[in-house]
């Protein structure tokens, strides 16, 4: 079932998505539509930087990875951060499809989601058949690609692009996932002031980072609207969310041939935090794809 609103710019009626999967609406979207349906616990596309600027409804694929071969980095999910009992959890659920065009077979088994395959996963069944698993050239099939607002959180969705099965966790527990800075920052700033928006507790949702000179720099929202960003567990700034947040990236590494930031400027522009994070998100996507390659090779994955 297809779901509709009016885009209030120009007061069209245009599809938002099906059910409660809004493919093609952001959740900070909901102001720019007139919607009838309940807009609560449903399934909201991701806000990644590529596609800032385009209308509610004019998404061109349902999901924000469209066509490509492969994860993007903005978008990947590192599995080796994943919790033991989370893997668990997901190799217990989704379904997916082999076929053979010679034999005319179709076979469903259980999908893996790319995750690290046990001496469990594809054992014999009693009647000794076997589906035995390995990878040959394993690729990521996890990336994150939306949020949901639940009655007090916002969490992050993780979804399968082989088996479309969905996970949701909290912020807490999706950002040492998350391999983009850029895109652990936009949660944090959403998921966070959703957090003070429905409760009064403290939301304790925060995102670190190495620093230029080797030592940690971090950025939390304390109460609402007021964020605070510490280096080495000392104070460095507090304030607005614009404010802080381009005081954290102004500390990350990489700065070279990049503008310094001299305390006089209200905000450095979008443009220079923009280039700023997707050259720590290159290095360090770049590290992150070293470290799997050798896990992959002393785990024995071909």
């Amino acid at each position: 079932m297809g779901e509709y609103a009016i885009r209030k710019s120009d007061r069209q009626r245009v599809k938002i998505g099906s059910c409660e999967s809004m493919y093609y609406c952001r959740y900070e979207q909901l102001m720019d539509i007139l919607y009838n349906g309940s807009p609560l616990n449903c399934y909201w596309r991701i806000s990644t930087p590529d596609e800032d600027g385009i209308e509610v409804g004019d998404f061109t694929t349902p999901s924000p990875i469209g066509q490509s071969e492969f994860i993007p980095n903005m978008l990947r999910v590192n599995v080796y951060k994943l919790k033991a009992e989370d893997i668990e959890d997901m190799m217990k659920c989704g379904t997916m499809q082999l076929k053979s065009e010679e034999m005319g077979l179709l076979v469903n088994v259980r999908c893996p989601h790319g995750l690290p395959l046990d001496k469990q996963f594809g054992k014999p069944s009693e009647k000794g058949f076997l589906v035995n698993y390995g990878y040959n050239g394993l690729r990521d099939t996890l990336y994150v690609c939306g949020v949901k607002n639940t009655e007090t959180e916002l969490k992050v969705l993780i979804e399968c692009r082989c088996c479309g099965e969905m996970w949701s966790f909290s912020f807490q527990d999706a950002e040492p996932l998350i391999s983009s800075l850029w895109l652990k920052l936009r949660l944090l700033h959403q998921c966070s002031e959703y957090h003070y928006e429905h409760s009064s507790e403290k939301a304790n949702m925060v995102v670190d980072a190495m620093k230029r000179n080797g030592g940690r720099i971090s950025i939390s929202e304390t109460v609402s609207r007021t964020w605070i960003v510490k280096s080495d567990g000392y104070t460095m700034v507090s304030g607005k969310w614009e404010l802080c947040r381009d005081v954290f990236i102004h500390n990350l590494p990489r700065k070279e041939d990049i503008k310094v930031f001299d305390g006089s400027e209200e905000s450095i522009t979008a443009a220079w935090c923009y280039d700023m994070l997707m050259r720590y998100d290159e290095d360090y996507c770049s590290k992150e794809l070293e470290r799997i390659a050798k896990y992959k090779q002393e785990h024995n994955f071909d």
